[in-house]
């Protein structure tokens, strides 16, 4: 009972890396890159997580680094990239695979990583896509969510 309450509470969440986004009153992302750190509980295990973001005119890339912690210890590194294509949806957009999607993955916590974030982070299987509303909140903070409740703030990168 508590993974399934943490897995709803702080997974689903994290599966709200598939952006609907308002931008300017449009459902469009044409460039942005956005930085998050984000924490995952699951029992005695604790996933610190930094997520970059770049969004660009259909094509996504993310950035996933971090540690995995059990009672506090650091038990394993988290590094993990994968390119993804996204297309406006609705009110918002869906994040998928598609034949030029790649995936690397060196971290040492890949079975965390499996089994506590959605199956589009650790697959470039054409089925596992995600879904996920963007809001803008100011000229440098968008909220990331599934439904009405924000799960993370990703900061915007401003481009040199």
């Amino acid at each position: 009972m508590k993974i399934k309450m943490i897995v709803l509470f702080f997974v689903i969440p994290i599966m709200a890396v598939v952006p609907f986004v308002y931008l300017n009153g449009r459902n469009q992302i044409d460039h942005m890159q956005c930085v998050s750190n984000y924490k995952l509980f699951a029992n005695d295990t604790i996933l610190k997580l930094s997520l970059d973001y770049t969004f660009e005119y259909g094509s996504g890339f993310v950035s996933i680094k971090g540690k995995e912690f059990r009672n506090n210890d650091i038990i394993s590194n988290i590094s993990l990239k994968k390119s993804f294509k996204y297309k406006s949806s609705g009110h918002g957009f869906i994040f998928y695979n598609d034949e030029t999607t790649y995936l690397e993955d060196e971290s040492s916590a890949s079975a965390s990583i499996k089994k506590l974030l959605p199956k589009f982070y650790s697959s470039n299987e054409k089925e596992h896509s995600m879904l996920l509303k963007i809001k803008k909140v100011d000229a440098n903070n968008f909220m990331f969510m599934t439904s009405v409740t924000p799960y993370f703030l990703c900061e915007k990168v401003e481009s040199e």
